[in-house]
Order: structure tokens, then C-alpha cells, then sequence
């Protein structure tokens, strides 16, 4: 007999969690290699640790003793910078994985997230966006998972992506190109680290994204990560 999927436990669970507790978010389910990382103020925060821990056991890294000194991003080398002290006192430095490597390991973890997702969850969610933008804009973001609006408040244009920081642009000195402000990272509930995917199904990220720009565009930059372009957290 084969074992339930992720997608199909995490499913059930929701759907208990609902009933019995009222609980609307659902439960983010863990995946190997990618640790979750739960908004604090999720009711379920320390029970989706428990979980998490009983599934894959953190595997605690071979550095006992040593000490970060300091570490900065160096664009020459198009990587992190590393300085760490040993037990000993003797100090050492080192390079960090290269920005392609980076992006590649967010690729494929992203991948990977996909696993825990709901298919019907998603469906739902392009429906509801389908009512939220203009019709040429979600067909844009049907077939490219990406669409665009620009605030009226700030001038400043959003590109929403799929799996991806929304892109925060306006014209650069001239106004003959784009240029991007930043790159804003938000996951409402959760996210797996070392990804670009969080524990909502890809759509009702965007649809988060979006109405929290039309809503309080401040507290949208606030509350979001904001990574420069040249990053590969952007995923540029």
C-alpha cells in the first residue's frame, strides 16, 4: 500500500484544523532540505516546528567552536565574503556559493516546494485574480506568471511573478528605460528557506502582494524583504 502524499496530508489536516478550530491559513507542511520558516504570529508556529523536527531531524553542522567575524557581499566575486575565528583563536575566511549557485539551489528548491502544494488551492486562486485585474493583465499573467500595475500614489509600477519577489520599477533618468528599485520578498504566512516559494500555493502570494500594494503600499514595504536587483534573492 502506498503512503499519502504531502499535498494529500496536508489537505486532511487543513481541513481538520478548519472544522474544529476555525483555523483559515491551513497547515504549512515541511519539505527535506528546506527549512519553514512561520510569520510569528501564526497560532501553529511551534507545532509546525514539532513537526518539521519529527519529519527531518535537524543535523547539527560541524563548526563547533567557531566564531562569524564578519562577512559582506563582494560583487567582484559575485558571492559572499566570509571571516570566522576557530576555538583555537586562529582566524579564517572564505568564500560563500556563488550567486548562480544560489539562484540554482532557489530553482530547484522551489521546485521541490511544489510537492506540498494544493493544485485545487491554486486553481481557486487564479479564479479569484481573474476578478481582480483587468482581463489583458491576467492573461498576461497566465501565460508568462507575471503581470503589472503601477500605484497611483507613488508612480512607482509593480511587476507581480509567480514563484518570484515582486519587482518594484519606475523610469530611470530620462525616462527611456525601467530601472528596479528593489526586489520585494513577502510570504504572508511562511516559506522555505533557501527558495523562493512560500507555504501558500503561488497565487494567493501574488493576490497578497497585489492587495497589500493597493492597500498600504508603506506597510507593504515595510513588511517585505527588499533585496537590490543585482542579488540573486531577487531572481532577476
Amino acid at each position: 500500500m502506498s503512503l499519502p502524499t504531502w499535498d494529500v496530508v496536508s489537505r486532511r489536516a487543513s481541513q481538520l484544523l478548519a472544522e474544529r478550530d476555525g483555523e483559515w491559513s491551513g497547515l504549512p507542511m515541511p519539505i527535506a532540505e528546506h527549512r519553514l520558516t512561520i510569520e510569528t504570529k501564526n497560532p501553529w508556529r511551534d507545532k509546525i516546528a514539532d513537526l518539521e523536527q519529527a519529519c527531518y531531524p535537524t543535523v547539527e553542522p560541524d563548526d563547533e567552536g567557531a566564531t562569524l567575524v564578519n562577512q559582506w557581499y563582494s560583487k567582484s566575486q559575485r558571492c559572499n565574503v566570509l571571516v570566522w575565528r576557530e576555538a583555537d583563536g586562529r582566524v579564517f575566511g572564505g568564500r560563500g556559493d556563488h550567486d548562480t549557485t544560489v539562484k540554482e539551489n532557489a530553482a530547484w528548491g522551489t521546485i521541490a516546494a511544489a510537492q506540498v502544494w494544493n493544485f485545487e488551492a491554486e486553481c481557486t486562486a487564479v479564479d479569484k485574480l481573474a476578478t481582480l485585474v483587468k482581463p489583458h493583465l491576467f492573461e498576461l499573467y497566465v501565460m508568462t506568471g507575471t503581470l503589472i500595475e503601477t500605484s497611483q500614489r507613488s508612480a512607482v509600477s509593480y511587476l507581480f511573478r509567480r514563484c518570484k519577489p515582486t519587482l518594484a520599477i519606475r523610469p530611470a533618468k530620462g525616462g527611456a528605460a525601467m530601472r528596479c528599485i528593489a526586489a520585494l520578498c513577502l510570504h504572508p504566512i511562511g516559506y522555505y528557506e533557501g527558495t523562493w516559494a512560500g507555504s501558500m500555493v503561488p497565487t494567493d502570494e501574488v493576490i497578497a502582494h497585489l492587495l497589500l500594494m493597493r492597500g498600504d503600499e508603506p506597510l507593504y514595504w515595510r513588511r517585505s524583504n527588499q533585496h537590490p536587483a543585482w542579488s540573486p534573492l531577487a531572481g532577476i
